[in-house]
């Protein structure tokens, strides 16, 4: 009675080890399974990405090599080039050698006597054989007057270059310039007797007039929408980082910065004020000397009955324009002490002490 029990449990414990050493044996061959799947698909990682650095470095191989053909090719322009640049500039110097010292003048004489002797050989005054004289003499006014035609030529083309590239405001005061000096040079002498030398006086007007400009656009120079606009997204960005920052000596050390960058955009601020005061003292002096011009002219078409009135309104004019330089001066004082750009310096929320805000 009791050996059918154990025989039982024999039979059950070696089913149930059959069966784990069955589940086991699964297992193992699973994990054999997937290590074998993993090392197939590794390699085929593997040959995949040997295959793609090869052709990288074959595809990086052939671009170097055309890069290299292309960099051969334009040194061989660079030289043909230059060597033609260098045979140019030689038959330039000897053209120049040459034919510098004459004038169109010898190239139409040569021609004139060219053709006299071709009419002396028509007309068999000088032998045929003289031909010769005046094809020389005609080569030598076609390449005289050839010359003096290219030199003029680019003489007009640098001429025109320089007017198109010319700023229009320049351009009014030279013109507001030359009108004067032609009137106070032809003006009766009543209006000459305010002006001890009206030449020079206009001359040192239209020059103070360019430099105006000139410091004008100088000033806007250092101005440019581009960097205005950087300074404005950088200062806006900079600005939502400090309210958004949880450290506080990191959100003291962006406030610093802020300060900073606004201390540049005050500058900036300041120069473009300084440019259009510029602006403003240059537009005012221009209208003093055009209506300047226009007193000088009434005086020369004035008669005798109101030349008296008309002189001091002339007067008035030079006294508003003798004042209007005093001005201008100061302005142009003012500017050159408030226009300079300096660095911009480094700020800290607590006054600018560093050494009391260290990271400890």
């Amino acid at each position: 009675m009791d050996e059918a029990p154990a025989q039982d449990g024999a039979e059950c414990s070696v089913a149930d080890t059959k069966r784990n050493r069955g589940s086991q044996d699964q297992w193992q061959r699973d994990l054999a399974k997937s290590l074998k799947k993993a090392g197939e698909q590794l390699a085929v990682g593997l040959a995949n990405e040997a295959v793609h650095r090869v052709s990288q470095y074959a595809e990086r191989a052939h671009r170097s090599q055309r890069e290299r053909e292309e960099e051969r090719e334009q040194l061989r322009l660079d030289r043909h080039r230059q060597r033609v640049r260098r045979r140019a500039e030689k038959r330039r110097q000897r053209w120049e050698e040459k034919y510098s010292r004459t004038s169109p003048a010898e190239g139409w004489a040569f021609a004139m006597i060219a053709a006299i002797l071709l009419v002396l050989i028509v007309v068999q005054v000088i032998p045929a054989w003289a031909v010769f004289f005046p094809i020389l003499m005609s080569i030598r006014s076609v390449q005289v007057l050839g010359y003096h035609a290219v030199q003029r030529r680019e003489a007009d083309v640098l001429q025109a270059e320089l007017a198109s590239h010319r700023d229009p405001r320049a351009a009014r005061i030279d013109e507001v310039c030359d009108k004067l000096k032609a009137a106070v040079k032809d003006a009766p002498e009543s209006v000459r007797s305010f002006l001890s030398k009206p030449e020079e006086t206009v001359e040192a007007l239209r020059k103070t007039s360019h430099d105006l400009l000139i410091r004008e656009l100088s000033l806007r120079a250092l101005l440019t929408p581009e960097e205005t606009a950087r300074l404005t997204r950088e200062r806006n960005a900079l600005q939502a980082r400090v309210e958004m920052e949880p450290d506080e000596i990191v959100r003291q050390r962006l406030t610093g910065a802020l300060a900073a960058l606004d201390q540049q955009r005050t500058q900036h601020a300041e120069v473009a004020k300084s440019a259009d005061r510029l602006e403003a003292e240059r537009t005012r002096l221009g209208y003093t000397l055009e209506g300047l011009y226009a007193q000088i002219m009434r005086v020369r078409t004035a008669d005798a009955a109101s030349s008296e009135l008309v002189s001091a309104g002339l007067r008035m004019s030079l006294d508003q324009l003798r004042d209007e330089m005093s001005a201008l001066a100061e302005a142009v004082e003012d500017v050159n002490r408030t226009s300079h750009m300096e660095p911009p310096e480094t700020f800290e929320a607590s006054g600018g002490n560093r050494s009391g805000n260290r990271v400890r």
